[in-house]
């Protein structure tokens, strides 16, 4: 990955993560939750944990670069 795609990456994580935020506000807000409800949630929490993985590999990846 050039520095150009890892920059529209970041942009896209990002944004997907402050929508997964507004999500998870919203089931904060709300008294009761469905089962629907708390499986989309645990699904958002899943995707937050792939987001941080792919954080994690992309940093990994640009230490060996700059490395050489």
């Amino acid at each position: 990955m050039d520095l150009v795609d890892v920059t529209q990456r970041l942009v896209g994580l990002r944004q997907e993560i402050r929508d997964l935020q507004d999500m998870n506000s919203q089931y904060q807000d709300r008294d009761s939750h469905s089962q629907t409800d708390k499986s989309s949630l645990e699904q958002r929490r899943l995707r937050l944990v792939q987001i941080k993985d792919e954080l994690a590999d992309m940093k990994r990846r640009q230490a060996r670069h700059w490395k050489g």
